[in-house]
Protein backbone atom coordinates (compact mmCIF):
# COMPACT_ATOMS: atom_id res chain seq x y z
CA UNK A 1 0.00 0.00 0.00
CA UNK A 2 3.01 2.60 0.90
CA UNK A 3 4.12 4.45 3.20
CA UNK A 4 1.82 4.94 6.23
CA UNK A 5 1.70 8.51 7.78
CA UNK A 6 3.66 7.32 11.14
CA UNK A 7 6.37 5.22 8.97
CA UNK A 8 6.72 8.11 7.31
CA UNK A 9 7.40 10.19 10.66
CA UNK A 10 9.56 7.65 12.04
CA UNK A 11 11.43 7.51 8.84
CA UNK A 12 11.85 11.51 8.52
CA UNK A 13 13.30 11.36 12.98
CA UNK A 14 15.50 8.66 12.18
CA UNK A 15 17.16 10.70 8.98
CA UNK A 16 17.41 14.19 11.21
CA UNK A 17 18.81 12.33 14.30
CA UNK A 18 21.56 10.97 12.29
CA UNK A 19 22.24 14.19 10.50
CA UNK A 20 21.99 16.13 13.27
CA UNK A 21 24.26 13.67 15.77
CA UNK A 22 26.78 13.90 13.80
CA UNK A 23 30.19 15.70 15.15
CA UNK A 24 31.08 17.10 11.83
CA UNK A 25 28.07 19.66 12.21
CA UNK A 26 29.97 22.91 13.25
CA UNK A 27 27.46 25.80 12.03
CA UNK A 28 24.00 26.32 10.09
CA UNK A 29 22.46 22.81 11.85
CA UNK A 30 18.75 23.37 10.47
CA UNK A 31 20.16 23.32 6.93
CA UNK A 32 20.82 19.58 7.47
CA UNK A 33 17.32 19.29 8.14
CA UNK A 34 16.64 19.91 3.95
CA UNK A 35 17.21 15.92 2.93
CA UNK A 36 15.28 14.31 5.63
CA UNK A 37 12.36 17.17 5.18
CA UNK A 38 12.15 16.91 1.80
CA UNK A 39 12.28 12.98 1.98
CA UNK A 40 9.35 13.14 4.49
CA UNK A 41 7.12 15.79 1.70
CA UNK A 42 7.86 13.06 -0.76
CA UNK A 43 6.44 10.11 1.13
CA UNK A 44 3.54 12.24 2.90
CA UNK A 45 2.49 13.76 -0.31
CA UNK A 46 0.62 10.45 -2.06
CA UNK A 47 -1.37 9.94 1.72
CA UNK A 48 -3.02 13.72 0.23
CA UNK A 49 -3.62 12.33 -2.91
CA UNK A 50 -0.33 13.79 -4.49
CA UNK A 51 2.27 12.96 -6.77
CA UNK A 52 5.59 12.68 -4.87
CA UNK A 53 7.09 14.82 -7.92
CA UNK A 54 4.06 17.59 -7.83
CA UNK A 55 5.53 18.76 -4.23
CA UNK A 56 9.01 20.55 -4.23
CA UNK A 57 10.14 22.87 -1.41
CA UNK A 58 12.03 25.95 -2.63
CA UNK A 59 15.23 26.85 -0.32
CA UNK A 60 15.49 30.37 1.70
CA UNK A 61 16.18 33.08 -0.57
CA UNK A 62 17.53 36.12 1.00
CA UNK A 63 15.70 39.54 1.05
CA UNK A 64 17.45 42.71 -0.15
Amino acid sequence: MGETFNAAIAKFGEAAKAKLSSPAISGAPEDQLRGPLEQLIADLAPLVGMGADKAALIGETSLS
